[in-house]
C-alpha cells in the first residue's frame, strides 16, 4: 500500500473518531477569529494603537497596498501611528472565509468604509478586500500573523 493511501487512511480513520483525536474542535477556534474583525475595525477607528497590536504577532507581517511589507510590531506601530495622524478610517468587515489546521489559520473577507482626512479635505469612500493569517497562541487565543489587503478601486478613485 502506498504512503499517500496509508495517509488517506489514517485521517479518514481519525475523523471517524470525532475532533478530540487527531484534530481540534475547530468551531470554538472560527468563531474566535470571526470576533477579531469587529474590533479591529473598532480598534482602528478609536485610533488604539496598543489594543491594535494585541491583535499581533510579534513578528507580524502586513502587506499593504503599492507599499513594501510592513514587519514586526515596532513598524507596525510606527505605520499605524503615521497614519492614524493623517485620518480616520471608519469602515466594516465581512469575513466570509475561516479556515483552521491545528495552530494556523486563514482568514478571507472583504471591508467597506470612509477615509476622513484630519486636515478637513473630502472623505473618501473604500472597498476592498483582505487574506490574513493567524496564529494560535500558547493561550489559546488567536493573532493576525500576516495580512495583507486591496482596494477594488483606488483610494479618491484613481
Amino acid at each position: 500500500m502506498s504512503g499517500a493511501r496509508v495517509l488517506a487512511g489514517l485521517f479518514a480513520f481519525l475523523n471517524l473518531l470525532g475532533p478530540s483525536v487527531g484534530q481540534a474542535d475547530t468551531t470554538a477556534d472560527a468563531a474566535a477569529i470571526e470576533a477579531i474583525w469587529p474590533a479591529y475595525a473598532n480598534i482602528v477607528e478609536a485610533g488604539d494603537v496598543d489594543a491594535y497590536l494585541a491583535l499581533w504577532t510579534d513578528d507580524g507581517i502586513q502587506m499593504p497596498p503599492n507599499e513594501p511589507p510592513v514587519a514586526g510590531k515596532e513598524h507596525i506601530r510606527e505605520r499605524f501611528l503615521a497614519l492614524d495622524e493623517q485620518v480616520t478610517i471608519s469602515y466594516d468587515i465581512e469575513n466570509r472565509e475561516v479556515v483552521v489546521s491545528d495552530d494556523v489559520a486563514y482568514s478571507r473577507g472583504v471591508f467597506a468604509g470612509t477615509v476622513t482626512p484630519k486636515d478637513g479635505s473630502e472623505s473618501t469612500h473604500i472597498e476592498g478586500k483582505y487574506m490574513t493569517i493567524l496564529r494560535r497562541q500558547p493561550n489559546e487565543t488567536w493573532k493576525i500573523h500576516r495580512d495583507i489587503w486591496n482596494f477594488d478601486t483606488a483610494p479618491g478613485g484613481q
